[in-house]
């Protein structure tokens, strides 16, 4: 009976405890949140948002492979693929799928190594550098300009663009000269309106960047439609078999211009702050190429770059023992349940030898992220050039300055300034 005074304790306080996943404190380091999280159970309501947060693993893992109670359905640039539904989603994807088999992601190995150690050759010196936007951004920028038969001198033209499709979205990678406000997810929403993706405050289409954007992928797709192009992911989409709409070809690439920016580059970001912090690590896996597979893994569950992904529940429906009505927006918390002590063995420790570490970070089922692998070897690609060329690499700022970005979805630091040693 003593034994379940805590348990019931803490049932109890959920009840009455009112979360912050907002504040500035949370954007530097959530995990604590999510402890909190974790032990109200197996979805939260958050009065703020008029949502239920999930950061336990069983319940997150549930939720994502069930389709039948749970919507991924977005507007915008998601529309077509990722938050795409049942039928569409599923013809879309298996029209895609061929653009990343493990074949033509392999092939992509040699040519990222080298493009990365072209970069790292320019981080060495006496002077610290400003390394996501001098090499972290450019290795996925590149890597996807390459499946898109974009010329790679037009890798630069690509981030400004992943910036501005953010940026309609309010989830923009901060810059030196933007100082990010908190974004609308931290205010109540208008009543009945349950999806912050659709709330008219996240930005204009307007944007003169992604115009821009636009103009330049209709055209670049219609030379391919009638040319072909360099680019296989492109060829696909602009194929008159596909079928695709001019605005369907558009969300596509889009969506695979900032998911295979971002998410890559924080992953990149993340690795090289954890191994600036780490020189031990640094060292081990210098010594031991084989060790870069599972300090990747390791890195996406530990901590994350994708943190959350929404969903909408279609009919009145359970989430663990929590009953979910229709119509509610439910929040996975991604980074909480890849720290689930149910699921993993001393989840706030750094483990390069983690067996099954079957983490949330890609997904799971039917919208398990296809561009999984390629994020992998990207980021392989870029650590490998660093740790063969320098001896090591060490933090040029306070770790408790560092930026990550205002929101939830994403994890990566915005700046990160190092000093690469030869």
């Amino acid at each position: 009976m003593a034994g379940s005074i805590p348990l019931l304790l803490t049932s109890v306080m959920a009840k009455f405890m009112q979360l912050d996943f907002f504040s500035a404190k949370v954007r530097r380091d959530p995990y604590e949140t999510y402890v909190e999280l974790r032990g109200a159970g197996d979805a939260y309501y958050d009065r703020t948002t008029d949502s239920w947060f999930v950061g336990r693993y069983a319940a997150v893992k549930g939720v994502l492979q069930n389709n039948a109670d749970f919507s991924n359905s977005s507007a915008g640039v998601e529309s077509t693929l990722l938050g795409a539904d049942g039928a569409k989603h599923s013809r879309t994807r298996k029209l895609v799928q061929p653009a990343f088999t493990a074949e033509k992601i392999e092939a992509l190995a040699t040519p990222l190594l080298a493009l990365a150690r072209q970069l790292a050759k320019h981080l060495g010196g006496p002077d610290p550098v400003e390394t996501v936007s001098k090499f972290a951004l450019l290795v996925p920028t590149t890597g996807i300009a390459w499946m898109l038969g974009i010329d790679e001198d037009r890798a630069g033209d690509l981030a400004r663009w992943s910036a501005a499709i953010l940026r309609t979205s309010d989830a923009r990678r901060g810059d030196s000269t933007d100082h990010r406000t908190m974004t609308p997810e931290a205010q109540p929403l208008p009543p009945g309106n349950p999806s912050l993706e659709q709330d008219p405050r996240l930005g204009t289409p307007e944007d003169p960047e992604l115009l821009e954007c636009h103009d330049f992928l209709l055209a670049h797709f219609e030379r391919a439609h009638q040319n072909g192009s360099r680019g296989w992911l492109t060829d696909i989409i602009a194929s008159q078999g596909a079928g695709f709409t001019p605005e369907e070809m558009l969300n596509i690439a889009l969506l695979m211009i900032v998911a295979g920016t971002e998410t890559t580059t924080d992953l990149i970001g993340n690795a090289l702050l954890f191994l600036a912090r780490n020189p031990d690590i640094y060292a081990l896996i210098q010594k031991n190429e084989s060790l870069m597979t599972p300090f990747i893994d390791e890195v996406l569950r530990f901590d994350s770059p994708v943190q959350r992904r929404p969903r909408y529940a279609v009919v009145d429906t359970m989430i663990g023992d929590q009953p979910i009505l229709a119509g509610a927006r439910v929040e996975l918390i991604l980074g909480a349940a890849n720290r689930d002590p149910d699921q993993f063995e001393d989840p706030d420790c750094f483990r390069l030898t983690r067996r099954l570490n079957r983490h949330t970070t890609f997904g799971a089922g039917a919208h398990f992220c296809l561009g999984s692998e390629l994020a992998k070897v990207e980021a392989k690609a870029a650590l490998w050039a660093i740790l063969e060329r320098y001896s090591a690499i060490g933090l040029c700022s306070d770790p408790q300055g560092i930026d990550y970005p205002a929101n939830l979805r994403r994890r990566g630091p915005c700046r990160l300034h190092l000093r690469f040693y030869e």
